[in-house]
């Protein structure tokens, strides 16, 4: 039995944008489809008797790298989360826990210029790259001309991916017993040309009409990452798409901050009603008798805590079911009350804090720019705080809706949705990080009197069914400058560092933060920033750098043009790598911060 292959992925990266139903490229250069949830659970390896004990064990296994975060589980509608597995000691071995794939797509062709011979040769599960078996392409040097996947799939909006029907596409369901087909690249990847060598039809991948930039066609209902699965009926079309286009895969990612337990309850007691499977288990159920519920709760938990009364146990299991750890967009008020409290996280003998916000005075800060009159009225220097992401499913071609259904991303997942109280399918894969970072908010003042001279100057942006004020679009893209210019001076690579956007009654906010420490937190490179005399100089560095862009005038013009579809922003000034932006790069103007023609920026009121 040979040794597995495998294609080490960071945890972040599977709960994010090589998730499942995403394209890989593995170690090989071969590209592969990361297969849904229950291939995950089917790769644990059991050797029960009957399929109950089997999954029993599965579902132990699992046990290691169960996470809970209540809020979210509700929303999401599962019974918890589980960590993608890792290897331990930085070796596997056959009884290794990995993630499978399968090869996608199937077709390739010859890489030599000669023959460019499509061919559907290999498995689903070989990993190796293969070699053109036409005698010319095995002679004509001293190796054989290797074989390459085709480099476009199809995609349609609902999350649908298919391979090209290469043979009957070209032949348009002519008959053509002995065809072989050529694959010929253009100047444009996603437009090949293919042509039958038998009865010389063929056929150019490009647009279908006036008006079109991408060629399409209906969609299949196919759902290639799982391959048990029968096609779906979908209205959709199907895009010819690069297989490593971003546009192929968009993650639905779920996230919360964990946000310390209110005053007389104890963190320490929160995180362990959450975090024991049996005891979460009880505090979910709502009904029946709950003098005997909290009874077993009680017995349980006096192991851990031997000074806990059954009073004092009630108000924790209240606490923790109405959400303690608030999740979601309803959240990020909770979020602003914790971050903006004033009230330092103590590191414990149960371990670090869940938060350590700590508020600086602006009276502090030299700039003018900082306190009651200025732009700034708060600064938070955020040294410690944990994030929960889930993958609750993903789209193609277009980024997920916010009030996208719940069971359409499980139904992706698992290839149907779950029952809740399943002791293997009851989950989504999510990840646990922990980090630091900045919490900037501006002068509700400053703001109001700014919206009352730009009345109608920046309609609202509809993205993922959220409608983005005139306010969002200053915070956002303020963040953005601000994440360019400490990425330079903290030591953390811009795709490291990630957004979060607080548009709430009354309170214009921005945190900027790294997460991707260990349990115990980062090395502080971001939140030393936040210090009084080194704030000031990272501001006036970022609104300096959005006062002019490398393609101004184009990039600044409210005129459509051809280097972005957003004015005021591009890549040389605002863009982020997707990964730390979850508005994928929309909803960016700087001329909200320094103005365009006659209407005032930001900074100029």
């Amino acid at each position: 039995m040979r040794r597995p292959f495998y294609t080490p992925i960071r945890r972040n990266h599977i709960v994010g944008p090589l998730g499942v139903g995403s394209i890989v490229v593995s170690r090989s250069g071969v590209t592969v489809l990361m297969t849904g949830l229950d291939d995950w659970v089917r790769g644990i390896k059991t050797d029960g008797p009957d399929v109950t004990s089997q999954n029993k064990i599965r579902a132990e296994r699992m046990n290691a790298y169960e996470l809970h975060d209540f809020a979210l589980e509700n929303t999401l509608g599962v019974q918890r989360f589980i960590q993608p597995p890792i290897i331990e000691g930085g070796e596997a071995d056959f009884n290794t826990w990995f993630i499978p794939s399968t090869r996608f797509p199937l077709a390739e062709y010859c890489t030599s210029p000669w023959c460019s011979t499509i061919t559907l040769a290999r498995t689903p599960d070989d990993p190796s790259v293969g070699s053109c078996t036409k005698p010319e392409c095995q002679k004509t040097r001293k190796f054989a001309w290797k074989t390459q996947q085709v480099p476009v799939v199809l995609c349609c909006p609902k999350g649908h991916l298919d391979e090209v029907d290469w043979f009957a596409e070209v032949h348009d369901g002519a008959d053509c017993p002995y065809s072989e087909l050529e694959y010929k690249e253009t100047s444009d990847g996603a437009r090949p040309l293919v042509k039958c060598r038998s009865c010389g039809a063929s056929k150019y991948f490009g647009p279908l009409g006036r008006g079109q930039s991408i060629w399409t066609t209906k969609c299949s209902g196919r759902r290639a990452w799982l391959p048990e699965s029968a096609n779906e009926n979908c209205d959709q079309e199907m895009k010819l798409l690069l297989r490593t286009a971003t546009q192929v895969y968009f993650p639905d990612v779920r996230s919360s901050l964990h946000l310390p337990a209110p005053e007389g309850l104890r963190d320490s007691l929160v995180r362990w009603l959450q975090e024991d499977s049996v005891a979460n288990a009880y505090v979910r159920i709502q009904g029946g008798d709950q003098d005997e519920i909290q009874s077993m709760i009680h017995q349980r938990a006096t192991v851990v805590f031997p000074d806990l009364d059954k009073e004092e146990l009630s108000k924790h299991i209240k606490h923790v079911r109405t959400g303690s750890f608030v999740g979601g967009e309803a959240g990020r008020a909770g979020e602003v009350k914790a971050l903006t409290a004033g009230k330092r996280g103590r590191t414990t003998q149960d371990g670090p804090p869940v938060l350590d916000p700590e508020l600086i005075p602006t009276e502090r800060f030299s700039s003018s720019r900082f306190g009651v009159d200025g732009l700034i009225s708060k600064v938070v220097a955020v040294h410690r705080l944990a994030e929960t992401r889930v993958l609750a499913g993903f789209t193609r071609d277009t980024p997920p809706g916010s009030n996208r259904d719940i069971r359409d991303g499980l139904a992706q997942m698992w290839g149907s949705v779950p029952e809740k109280d399943s002791l293997t399918r009851s989950w989504l894969p999510a990840h646990r990080v922990y980090g630091e970072g900045i919490y900037i908010e501006l002068n509700q003042s400053s703001v109001n009197e700014w919206l009352s001279k730009t009345i109608g100057a920046y309609p609202p942006e509809v993205l993922r069914d959220h409608i983005l004020s005139q306010k969002f679009l200053l915070a956002h893209t303020l963040a953005h400058l601000l994440i360019n210019v400490v990425s330079l001076e903290c030591g953390y690579p811009t795709a490291s560092i990630r957004d979060r956007i607080y548009d709430e009654e009354g309170v214009l906010g921005l945190l900027i933060y790294t997460a991707a420490g260990d349990s115990v937190g980062t090395m502080g490179g971001l939140v030393e920033l936040a210090r009084p005399g080194k704030l000031e100089h990272v501001l006036e560095k970022a609104l300096v750098n959005g006062r002019w862009c490398g393609l101004d005038p184009i990039c600044i013009s409210p005129l459509d043009h051809d280097i972005e579809n957003t004015p005021g922003a591009c890549h040389q000034c605002c863009f982020l790598p997707e990964t730390s932006c979850e508005w994928f790069n929309h909803a960016l103007d700087r001329a909200t911060l320094i103005g365009r023609n006659e209407i005032v920026g930001f900074l100029g009121i």
